[in-house]
């Protein structure tokens, strides 16, 4: 079962990328940015240096989606599969641990 990978599974996979990389920088400066004991100089500079990181690296921009498929509805977290690969792939026994009940 092979499955070439879909343009937004190959986008998904750099968004994710930069959300990984630009992740602490922003937790960063959103902790200064949001610090009352801080002066208001130095918050104001946080802030701005945050409204400067824009939304290349923002959570909001990493979407569930089935590795397989590029599927973004119907994703199991545990396995990053749609419903539809999940069974697929369960009926046929490639993935370990996992087995149809029937009684």
């Amino acid at each position: 079962m092979t499955f070439r990978q879909s343009a937004r599974v190959q986008k998904d996979i750099v968004f994710r990328d930069t959300f990984a990389q630009l992740e602490s920088q922003r937790n960063l400066l959103k902790s200064i940015s949001l610090d009352q004991t801080l002066p208001y100089t130095i918050r104001t500079a946080a802030a701005s240096d945050l409204c400067l990181l824009g939304s290349t690296g923002a959570r909001t921009l990493v979407k569930n989606r089935c590795v397989i498929t590029g599927r973004s509805k119907g994703v199991n977290k545990r396995f990053r599969l749609s419903r539809i690969m999940l069974r697929k792939m369960t009926s046929e026994g490639v993935l370990p641990s996992i087995q149809k009940i029937s009684w």
